[in-house]
């Protein structure tokens, strides 16, 4: 029974991909901190991620008090509060305009790139 339901899923996202279409990704700086304390060490750390698909990541987005994207001026992010893209939210950040979340660190549970 299995076997012929991933065969199913499979054929589903084969289908609703068009013909030879990548996935378009965009490189984001994520700035948090070391520990619990702001004063614990701040840090940065680069994240591929995608353009459409919703994109967590619980390790990096635990403590986060700034985004940017790098080097894409055609793409603009929204960092979600939640694992899914409704509620509260930060600003929309985009090349050359980053988003400050807060002074201290917040949890981003999600980020949504669009082009």
């Amino acid at each position: 029974m299995r076997l012929p339901l991933l065969s199913l899923l499979a054929a589903t996202f084969a289908a609703a991909l068009p013909s030879g279409s990548i996935l378009r990704t965009t490189a984001v700086v994520v700035e948090g901190v070391h520990g619990a304390r702001a004063d614990a060490g701040v840090s940065n750390s680069t994240i591929i991620v995608p353009v459409g698909p919703l994109y967590r990541n619980k390790t990096v987005l635990a403590a986060v008090t700034a985004l940017y994207i790098l080097r894409d001026d055609a793409i603009s992010c929204i960092p979600y509060y939640a694992e899914i893209a409704t509620g509260p939210h930060g600003h929309p950040f985009t090349f050359n305009h980053p988003v400050t979340l807060s002074e201290e660190p917040v949890v981003v549970g999600s980020i949504l790139c669009t082009q």
